[in-house]
């Protein structure tokens, strides 16, 4: 599976974005290189590295993946360009590319094992984005990553211990103002408040007050080049008696129930589950129309003897009298009353007297 290592600023103002992260947000400097740094941090890495030219600012995701061939090939198999470069000073062989959202994505082996780290902790990160279904299959399908929670609206996969959260944007809603950006990573810490009044006497300017929400609650600030920053705390979790006392299912009942099937002679007795019947509409009394294979004659109503119809005036006319042989219930019906009829007049003749010829033909009496 892969492992969502690090995230990485693209900056064209490093010592500015150093020294806010650094001095305004306390974090501590872990790597450092003329135009690279890089913090600090539990769960996910937060790294700053500076533009060049023709590049633009954003942030890209760093994947670890077990086998590196075996993901590209899965990632050009849904017809993605990948990169493959050699990278000595970093890995062997790293791999790059940009997801359905056009966020870049970097791909490397496994290196050194990890040290867990005692930093401030970015547990998830979380990508807003329009085509929800197909985002949510690229990551779940092409780089291995199973599913933990879903609604129609947000997924969480689980990316080798982070989160990574997907988020489907809908138009024409209010939306907090993280959710106006791609890529968001924020920072989770219990004693929210606290840490909140110590960033505003380090001249951190908030963008949003604290805000309760069902997923927890947050305020968000704005680094020096505009890029929201999420601060969180996450919900408390609820007890286990109140876990017990939610219902299992909605009140519309459940979708499906169990019945029995009538059990007949000589049957095995068995249970069955069956969707419930969708109830129909009563259908319309409204007369037909004839088909339109339907040929008119020339004789009308009336035309016959006794004021009978000679010919309908036309093959598929519905008033037309039509007979049919028996069949069905009404054939076995019909069979079994001409069986017992036929067993009536059987049983009374044999009750009466029998006349026998005096004489067989061709003679029978003595002369």
């Amino acid at each position: 599976m892969s492992r969502l290592d690090e995230i990485i600023v693209f900056t064209p103002n490093l010592d500015r974005m150093r020294d806010w992260y650094e001095d305004r947000l306390g974090l501590r400097v872990r790597e450092e290189l003329p135009d690279w740094v890089q913090f600090q941090t539990a769960g996910i890495h937060l790294g700053l590295h500076a533009t060049w030219e023709g590049h633009e600012r954003e942030t890209a995701i760093v994947f670890e993946v077990p086998d590196l061939e075996r993901a590209v090939d899965a990632v050009r198999r849904r017809r993605i360009e990948v990169v493959v470069e050699s990278k000595p000073e970093l890995f062997e062989r790293l791999a790059w590319f940009r997801d359905p959202e056009g966020n870049l994505i970097d791909l490397h082996p496994p290196g050194a094992q990890r040290v867990a780290e005692d930093g401030s902790a970015i547990p998830r990160l979380l990508l807003n984005c329009r085509d929800f279904g197909g985002t949510l299959a690229f990551y779940r399908e092409a780089l291995q990553l199973p599913v933990i929670e879903q609604t129609p609206t947000w997924v969480e996969l689980d990316a080798g211990g982070p989160r990574l959260a997907i988020h489907a944007v809908m138009p024409g809603h209010d939306r907090p103002l993280h959710a106006a950006q791609k890529v968001v990573f924020g920072f989770e810490r219990r004693d929210l408040e606290a840490w909140v009044e110590d960033l505003r006497r380090r001249r951190v300017a908030f963008a949003s007050a604290l805000t309760e929400e069902e997923f927890g609650t947050y305020t968000e600030a704005l680094d020096p080049d505009g890029n929201v920053v999420l601060f969180r705390r996450p919900p408390e979790a609820a007890p286990l008696e109140e876990r017990l006392a939610e219902a299992f299912e909605d009140d519309r009942g459940p979708h499906q129930a169990a019945i029995r099937k009538p059990v007949k002679k000589k049957a095995r007795a068995v249970s069955r589950v069956a969707v419930k019947p969708v109830y129909r509409t009563r259908a319309s009394t409204k007369r037909k129309r004839p088909s339109a294979t339907t040929q008119a004659v020339s004789s009308v109503r009336g035309g016959g003897p006794n004021r009978a119809r000679a010919k309908p005036k036309r093959t598929a006319d519905e008033k037309k009298a039509r007979g049919k042989t028996a069949i069905g219930r009404a054939r076995k019906a019909t069979t079994a009353n001409l069986g017992r009829q036929r067993g009536s007049v059987a049983r009374a003749s044999k009750g009466k007297p029998v006349k026998r010829k005096a004489a067989r033909a061709g003679g029978g009496r003595k002369r």
